[in-house]
């Protein structure tokens, strides 16, 4: 298995499936290079935003009892993240925003940019037909993708947070290069149409007591709404960002994400995720489309197996392709102790791959990161490791790290180890390894 890589050196407004709707709304350039302040500068640490709607914990907050162990995206997960957040912020500089008023409503164009108005109608008719107060069902044929009353708003929250936290970034004026978004349901999974998986692909057990919703259009993974996308499509679409990295270390494909974004010049999706014939969604090995580099790791990689390739191999396309603005799909379930992810990643693991993301913006963006919180399935453990990824994006440590040698720069020679694995041992010239241009399918 090899890292596929299929990227454009000079990004423009590409082409592809899109709704109307993603036409631009206005004819904006990028903010002029903004001065960089003295707390972005290297041993200073940077203030953070946290973005998070409070829609986001409603989404499932009441259950049946019969559905809570099949439950993995609680709302305890959101609430354990916010708590660990609430205790960093007597060590890192955090700017809160947390309420309706903090956060600017989605716009029913930027959703649309991004999922098809039938997909959208389908997930809103689903809510609107539930009767108790505690009844779900099911979007997906797997019954992992629930809705519930209020996980339209949630999924709507998610989304208008990224937005937020984009607006902030982009904004010259506002003190904070960097957001990170806590919210929840998760959306990387989410696609045009909403279901990406083959439909051929065996389907868990129905859990007891859930309706089941699957047809033309149904959704997967806990994703209902693919909230780092329509960012991406926003800070093209109103700020008009003309080169945006989508960087997914969530152990799971982003798949959605690929299915909405590829095709699309101004945008690059790079991808490092776990890959076996079993393992969820049981794709991300698949030829790589135009802007979009996908490296697969085997199941149960060690540290030094994952981070290794995501420095040498992912990293240093994102620099190639040399974005104006990261958005980091931060998931945590490879974590080793996370019960769906089969990986073996510490939480300074997570600070170090974050730590070379921060050095990376400060080099090709000014700093401009928008995290977006993905998977992670173990309450207290996604905490920590959210935790080390916010201090690292506000930049503790990474000088006195990069001094020491535990933080090395992303296009540090690669060094040659009897650990690497097939998938990442190309050592061709980046600009080889790019593929020709391929419009996304119909």
């Amino acid at each position: 298995m090899r890292a596929e890589v299929a990227v454009s050196r000079q990004p423009s407004v590409g082409s592809g499936r899109q709704n109307p709707s993603s036409a631009r709304k206005q004819s904006a350039t990028i903010p002029s290079p903004r001065t960089v302040p003295a707390s972005a500068q290297p041993g200073n640490m940077r203030r953070v935003a946290v973005v998070s709607h409070p829609d986001c914990l409603v989404h499932l907050s009441v259950v049946p009892f019969a559905m809570r162990e099949h439950l993995r995206d609680s709302p305890a997960r959101l609430n354990s993240v916010l708590q660990s957040l609430r205790e960093l912020g007597a060590k890192v500089p955090l700017s809160w925003f947390t309420t309706q008023e903090d956060i600017a409503p989605l716009k029913e164009s930027d959703l649309l940019a991004v999922h098809s108005s039938a997909y959208v109608q389908r997930c809103e008719q689903i809510e609107s037909a539930l009767a108790g107060p505690s009844d779900l069902m099911a979007l997906d044929s797997g019954a992992e993708t629930f809705i519930g009353h209020g996980s339209i708003n949630a999924a709507r929250g998610a989304a208008a947070s990224v937005c937020q936290a984009v607006d902030l970034v982009m904004d010259p004026n506002h003190e904070a290069s960097v957001a990170f978004c806590a919210v929840r349901p998760p959306g990387h999974h989410a696609g045009f149409e909403g279901e990406v998986v083959p439909k051929s692909v065996q389907s868990l057990p129905k859990p007891v007591g859930c309706k089941n919703a699957r047809g033309l259009h149904a959704g997967q993974g806990f994703c209902i709404f693919n909230s780092c996308a329509i960012g991406a499509q926003h800070a093209h679409d109103t700020w008009g960002v003309e080169r945006v990295a989508v960087i997914d270390f969530d152990v799971h494909h982003g798949n959605g994400t690929e299915d909405v974004l590829r095709g699309k010049e101004w945008v690059l999706c790079a991808s490092i995720h776990g890959v076996d014939h079993t393992f969820y969604p049981f794709s991300g090995l698949e030829k790589a489309a135009e802007g979009v580099v996908n490296v697969p790791i085997r199941k149960r990689s060690s540290s030094f197996q994952f981070v290794k390739p995501f420095r040498e191999v992912l990293l240093p396309v994102v620099r190639e392709f040399n974005p104006q603005l990261i958005i980091v799909a931060a998931g945590f379930d490879a974590h080793q102790d996370d019960p769906l992810g089969n990986q073996s990643l510490s939480y300074n693991d997570f600070f170090e791959m974050t730590s070379q993301i921060v050095l990376l913006a400060r080099e090709c963006c000014e700093g401009r990161i928008v995290s977006v919180l993905e998977g992670g399935y173990k309450s207290d453990d996604l905490a920590k490791c959210v935790t080390e990824h916010v201090k690292a994006l506000a930049g503790a440590q990474i000088d006195e790290h990069q001094t020491r040698g535990s933080v090395r720069p992303m296009y540090a020679q690669p060094e040659s180890s009897p650990e690497s694995s097939p998938e990442t041992s190309d050592e061709r010239p980046m600009s080889s390894r790019f593929g020709s241009k391929r419009p996304r399918d119909g």
